[in-house]
């Protein structure tokens, strides 16, 4: 028997952040990674985030996670970042992932399958405490009150229902009034792009985002369309749960928490060099980096025993890169500028030398910087050589001449009190600037962000 095998057809699939829900964020993500296929286009929409989120995200997109890094505006909040999602979207079909909710294997492509195999299915997801809405023949046939006590909605949501653009009265003529019913908690669902268009592209405008769950699954069975949950045998953890639940020791949830969980592979090595950054500003440097496309050129100004370089080695070791390591060495007239004692170049390249990869092309210069007149022209540089105000301000107008057009250049001890003259001197050359603890981060190209106006139009027409 011959059997032709069919490869399975795109799913766009939409996640969006929370200001600086760091820890969520990298929780969602990491858990799509495991499972994550060719067929999987993963949209992340972002706003307000933080530097360090910023960094995690950009690192993600370059390494292939994220297919499509979205920058939205400030409060731009979950459903109008959804919306925007969509119109990046490529598939028939997609999905919402919230960043508190982890998903595992099958669930997404189980769903997939029933929403291109049933034309009557509007929407698929996460329901509490029921098994969906249904119609057939004309007729709602199943549904639950979400209070048996108070079963029609409020008289303010039935006025944003009755001015909303989806709104035929269908479903509330079905089930015999207005009913305030069970529906999907829409943290995950997936729907048509087609469905998603007749409702205006998403979630509704007129309803703030504790609300929209509900009346985006309004606004769908007002279409005709079922409103379902997910196969039963997928409400394992495994497959799905909040990670919120997982950080009930304390009274916040761990919401707005800028922090990642995982560990640098080499951080022991770097506590052995002693080399001034905390773990957290490593782990953020090594993100930074990790972001850059093949062959760019990194400059680090002041390396002393190494640390700083290793983060920048091991960020690249896949890829084709070129690095200069500037620094005075055993000078130790210069050396004292950053309150270092010298080591020699022999000693910086044995700390290095384990973490140079076949794919690098590593250049050292013994130097003063500020004997120098210019650094290689570069595409990401890291500054935390002298920091008396003169050096300072010597090597930024380095750095500023050397910067490539889309390069990013990042300054150690930025905001420091034990360095106050790192901050001002910056500050006059660079802004904006964004800082995670002491590394201040300067983009020359910041990235266009992207607005939602609640046109469905924008959505129709793509």
């Amino acid at each position: 028997m011959n059997t032709e095998v069919i490869p399975p057809r795109m799913i766009s699939i939409i996640v969006t952040t929370y200001k600086n829900d760091t820890l969520y964020t990298e929780a969602c993500l990491e858990a799509i990674r495991e499972w994550k296929s060719a067929h999987h286009e993963l949209i992340v929409v972002v706003h307000d985030e933080s530097p360090l989120l910023r960094a995690y995200l950009e690192a993600c997109h370059q390494d292939g996670l994220i297919d499509i890094l979205v920058l939205a505006e400030s409060e731009h909040g979950h459903t109008r970042s959804f919306n925007l999602g969509v119109q990046y979207a490529n598939s028939d079909l997609i999905f919402n992932i919230c960043n508190d909710i982890l998903i595992g294997p099958e669930i997404i492509d189980d769903c997939a399958y029933q929403l291109r195999t049933d034309p009557h299915l509007g929407l698929i997801g996460w329901h509490w405490y029921s098994e969906g809405t249904c119609w057939k023949d004309g007729e709602v046939t199943q549904y639950s009150l979400r209070d048996q006590e108070r079963p029609l909605l409020a008289q303010e949501y039935l006025g944003r229902i009755y001015e909303a653009e989806w709104f035929t009265g269908r479903l509330f003529r079905a089930i015999k009034g207005p009913k305030w019913l069970q529906l999907c908690n829409t943290a995950f669902f997936g729907a048509r792009r087609e469905v998603l268009e007749k409702v205006g592209g998403g979630f509704s405008k007129e309803f703030p985002h504790y609300f929209a769950d509900d009346f985006l699954s309004y606004a769908v069975l007002d279409q005709g369309y079922d409103v379902r949950s997910f196969d039963p045998r997928f409400r394992v953890r495994e497959h799905f749960h909040e990670f919120q639940y997982d950080n009930i020791d304390v009274e916040d949830r761990r919401r707005g928490t800028d922090a990642l969980n995982f560990k640098l592979q080499f951080t022991n090595k770097l506590k052995g060099l002693n080399g001034g950054m905390s773990e957290e500003e490593s782990t953020f440097l090594y993100l930074l980096a990790r972001s850059l496309p093949e062959n760019n050129i990194i400059t680090n100004l002041g390396v002393w025993k190494g640390s700083s370089a290793i983060v920048l080695l091991e960020a690249l070791r896949d890829k084709q890169a070129t690095f200069y390591f500037i620094d005075c060495f055993d000078n130790p007239s210069v050396s004292a500028m950053s309150a270092q004692p010298p080591i020699s170049q022999a000693e910086f390249v044995r700390h290095i030398q384990s973490h140079v990869s076949p794919n690098h092309t590593v250049r050292i210069i013994e130097a003063n910087t500020l004997e120098l007149d210019r650094v290689p022209h570069s595409d990401f540089i890291f500054l935390d050589a002298g920091h008396t105000a003169e050096c300072v301000r010597h090597d930024c107008r380095l750095i500023n001449e050397s910067l490539n057009s889309n390069g990013t250049a990042a300054f150690h001890d930025y905001d420091c009190s034990a360095w106050p003259d790192v901050k001002p001197e910056v500050d006059r050359v660079f802004s904006p600037l964004e800082a995670h603890q002491t590394v201040g981060v300067y983009r020359r190209h910041h990235g266009e962000r992207g607005k939602y106006e609640w046109n469905s139009k924008a959505v129709s027409e793509k």
